[in-house]
């Protein structure tokens, strides 16, 4: 279940923002000129200047956290990361030593897919850059996509705004462009996942900093969709007792043979465009039932 690869999904994602939109970079800006909350950047290969980004540990944080609503609002059991001793590991006395399977079965389900200090995760994230080939960063004026605005701090005693609480901070409108995989995953975290990013495209869950002053609202497309499996046409998903199972799909834009990995052969099955929207339709019909019935 673990060391087999069985099934391997690439999710390739636009992040469109619809409101004022801003990932901190949590520090004070080293240049100047920039805003007193700026944009967090970082070099990119080949560029002159660092590149505004989101980076995949921002998604994945809220995506978790997105996830553990729902989770327990379906009446799973979640644990409690902020206090050691009431995470899995610690509550099952599990470590790195023990099989994987133990480990598996003994973490609460946002672990299993998100993973802990003894689990890896399930679900891989990619940082988000503002272009999909780094060529297309040549044709874009940042300036144009950039607006500065003003905040204040509000005395909550008297309603008033506090003394020399004046800052501003950065708004940067710009599409950004990422993945995200996930590795023999069952079929509820796929629906998990699918939801998570729902809830997103309703406005109930917002990204980024100053969610509750208006900013951080997104609409997050699925571009293309590409599943590895070891079945043309079929995919197969892990079962919580470690065994498989295959389900077929929608028909594919693309099936490719990959050849032999691990002594089996792997096809690479691509859906793009409006068979992109098809196949999670399809997923999530399928997921829904098994997100709520999973022990």
């Amino acid at each position: 279940m673990f060391d087999q690869l069985r099934s391997f999904f690439k999710f390739e994602m636009k992040v469109q923002p619809k409101t004022g939109f801003l990932i901190a970079s949590g520090s004070d800006p080293i240049d100047p000129t920039f805003p007193d909350i700026s944009f967090v950047r970082t070099p990119y290969f080949g560029m002159d200047s660092p590149v505004p980004f989101i980076p995949g540990s921002s998604f994945k944080g809220v995506v978790r956290a997105t996830s553990e609503s729902m989770l327990l609002g379906l009446g799973k059991y979640v644990c409690d990361l902020s206090d050691r001793k009431k995470t899995c590991s610690y509550q099952s006395k599990m470590s790195t030593r023990d099989p994987k399977e133990k480990i598996y079965s003994g973490s609460c389900f946002a672990c299993r897919l998100f993973g802990s200090n003894v689990v890896g995760s399930v679900i891989r994230y990619e940082d988000f850059f503002p272009f999909q080939k780094p060529e297309d960063w040549e044709s874009i004026d940042l300036s144009a996509h950039t607006v500065v605005r003003n905040g204040i701090q509000i005395q909550r005693s008297t309603g008033s705004v506090a003394s020399k609480a004046l800052f501003n901070f950065e708004s940067i409108d710009l599409p950004f462009y990422g993945g995200i995989t996930m590795k023999n995953p069952e079929l509820w975290q796929i629906g998990l996942f699918l939801n998570a990013i729902r809830l997103f495209n309703s406005g109930l869950q917002r990204l980024g900093h100053s969610k509750s002053r208006g900013m951080g609202k997104v609409q997050i497309e699925f571009e293309k969709l590409t599943i590895i499996s070891v079945k043309p046409s079929t995919i197969s998903l892990t079962d919580y007792n470690g065994s498989f199972r295959t389900k077929d799909l929608p028909l594919p834009s693309e099936i490719v043979e990959m050849g032999e990995v691990q002594d089996q052969l792997l096809w690479e099955i691509t859906w793009e465009g409006d068979t992109v929207e098809q196949v999670l339709g399809y997923l999530l019909d399928q997921a829904n039932p098994a997100l709520r019935e999973v022990r």
